[in-house]
């Protein structure tokens, strides 16, 4: 009627997830982030705390925005020793694209999605690129972006996890 819906009829995603959700999970992906994955001969490791920023910007807008992801990559920067702002630049381009593209996405299953998240992850390692290559480092081959592959592999279990949380929240 009119565009009004009532709150059970939304899906457990359209509801608000608490707070501490949304952070433990930003928490989980940083912390994945740091664990020395090159140390395990893994070649290709992607972004999870760039693949939680971008999941909880499409599923609770409202949460998660440019200014979170502003923030997430200055401590990335500061964890990794980087250039300082240089994750936040790729954070941000990537979450600017997805808030962009969000109505569109969502009306999506998970394997098409997923799809979309390999452009976004793509454009956060175009910016990392282009820092890199800005500041005279060599020359990076296609492997450098396989990353965004196994990123966007990862996605449909995202979903799913993420939806369980939401899902067991709803059954109290």
């Amino acid at each position: 009627m009119l565009g009004i819906h009532n709150s059970d009829e939304r899906p457990e995603m359209a509801r608000p997830i608490p707070l501490y959700h949304v952070v433990i999970s930003l928490f989980v992906g940083l912390l994945l982030n740091l664990v020395p994955w090159w140390r395990l001969d893994l070649a290709v490791t992607p972004d999870f705390l760039a693949l939680t920023l971008l999941f909880w910007t499409i599923h609770q807008p409202r949460r998660i925005g440019m200014s979170v992801a502003f923030i997430a990559g200055l401590f990335m920067d500061v964890a990794h020793g980087a250039y300082l702002g240089q994750y936040a630049l790729a954070y941000v381009t990537a979450i600017f694209v997805a808030q962009l593209l969000r109505q569109r996405i969502l009306r999506f299953d998970s394997v098409r999605q997923a799809l979309h998240v390999i452009v976004f992850l793509f454009c956060m390692q175009l910016a990392l690129l282009m820092v890199h290559q800005t500041n005279g480092a060599r020359i990076v081959g296609l492997s450098y972006f396989y990353a965004s592959l196994v990123g966007a592999a990862l996605w449909p279990f995202m979903i799913y996890g993420y939806g369980w949380l939401a899902r067991r929240r709803t059954e109290y």
